[in-house]
């Protein structure tokens, strides 16, 4: 026997009835909380929770995407002031430009600079550049620089530098030398005073006064003269702390009852 024949034998009811019932029973089950209406409300959080996640996947693809953008364009600027560094080193180095006085030539008179300066020749007259001087030829006169490096050349004049003077051991100069720093190894007669530090190597033969806050001599070099280490404190304040006790005279000593009496 079936389920539909039992329930119509066991509650006593015909066909009509029976499909009455059954649609009785099925409306009263839909109508019950928690069946249909508590399914199709979780369906609801799901696709509701299905949309924000989407929503926030995103929101999360526009943030990085915007970063990537920044950095790209951060990347961007950075080769651009690149590009312009680059260009503006090359200007400069166009700019600071070496004007080359050749092997042979000799020139009369004063030579005057903005640019640096290389001289292979020779020239009879002072010699000045806001630059890098390089003398590497033969000098009558003054020679004023940014810094100056003399190389295989004879030179009968003074040379001042804002910053370092080297002189090599196949040179030779007549004349004083002065800058920050100096560093010599050839023949010298006359004067070297720097601000800050000399270095005398071990070909140097040097005639004249050194005076400088550090002063270096290597094994082997010539000096004569007077080299002088120099401070920026004045004597009087070096020698200020060295006090003769109650002040007493030269040609007098004390007695410890405060009675001085003669030498003899």
């Amino acid at each position: 026997m079936g389920i539909n024949s039992f329930f119509k034998k066991e509650h006593n009811v015909d066909e009509k009835s029976y499909v009455d019932k059954m649609a009785e029973i099925e409306a009263v089950a839909m109508e019950e909380p928690g069946h249909d209406q508590e399914t199709e409300e979780e369906k609801t959080r799901k696709r509701l929770e299905e949309f924000d996640k989407k929503r926030h996947e995103a929101e999360q693809e526009k943030i990085e995407t915007e970063q990537n953008k920044d950095q790209e364009e951060a990347d961007r600027q950075k080769e651009i002031l690149k590009a312009i560094e680059s260009e503006t080193d090359s200007a400069e180095e166009q700019t600071q430009e070496t004007m080359v006085i050749g092997k042979g030539t000799e020139l009369t008179g004063n030579l005057n600079s903005e640019e640096a300066i290389e001289l292979l020749g020779t020239v009879y007259g002072n010699i000045t550049s806001k630059a890098d001087i390089k003398l590497l030829g033969k000098v009558r006169g003054d020679v004023c620089g940014l810094g100056v490096e003399v190389s295989s050349s004879s030179i009968q004049g003074n040379i001042t530098a804002d910053k370092k003077i080297t002189v090599d051991s196949s040179s030779t100069i007549i004349g004083n030398i002065s800058a920050e720093e100096i560093i010599v190894n050839g023949k010298i007669k006359g004067n070297l005073k720097a601000a800050e530090s000399i270095q005398i190597k071990e070909n140097t033969v040097f005639i004249g006064n050194a005076s400088a806050k550090v002063i270096s001599v290597a094994p082997g070099a010539v000096i004569r003269g007077k080299v002088e280490i120099t401070t920026d404190h004045k004597e009087d304040q070096i020698f200020s702390a060295i006090t003769v006790e109650n002040n007493i005279s030269v040609g007098e000593r004390r007695k410890p009852d405060g009675f001085s009496i003669p030498i003899q």
